[in-house]
């Protein structure tokens, strides 16, 4: 049975020496998945300072800022009757004034609602009436 093993191992010794070489791949083919991790040295490519024309319309110190619009608070309605309900009113209010002139910058304004566009409609009619005593 040895006999039989070391054959069997010489005849696939001499099938590796006799069979043909592996083809080797052609200088100009490229691989279809490029390796991140090796170094080309293409002109042009990943120079990271390359001079890149801005798409800003106006010149000046502000090109190259890209500002996205955060979403902007809602101003809270007033539409109560009582002294206390316009005083909590009035909190949010100024609150809602706070968070409105925390997304002022130099770039970019965001327009606050005047206190009168608040309030509800009806209750604007109500207190006008009841300030001119118009019944």
């Amino acid at each position: 049975m040895a006999d039989s093993d070391e054959r069997l191992a010489e005849r696939t010794a001499a099938m590796r020496l006799d069979s043909e070489p592996s083809p080797s791949r052609p200088a100009d083919l490229e691989i279809l998945i490029p390796n991140p991790f090796e170094r080309r040295d293409d002109e042009g490519h990943g120079a990271s300072d390359a001079e890149m024309p801005t798409a800003s319309p106006r010149p000046g110190p502000r090109d190259g800022r890209i500002a996205a619009a955060p979403a902007l608070p809602q101003p809270p309605m007033y539409s109560g009757r009582t002294m206390q309900s316009r005083r909590d009113f009035m909190r949010k209010y100024e609150g809602y004034l706070v968070k409105v002139n925390a997304l002022q910058t130099e770039w970019t304004a965001a327009l606050a609602m005047h206190v009168s566009e608040c309030i509800e409609t009806d209750t604007r009619r109500m207190i006008a009436r009841w300030e001119f005593s118009v019944v």
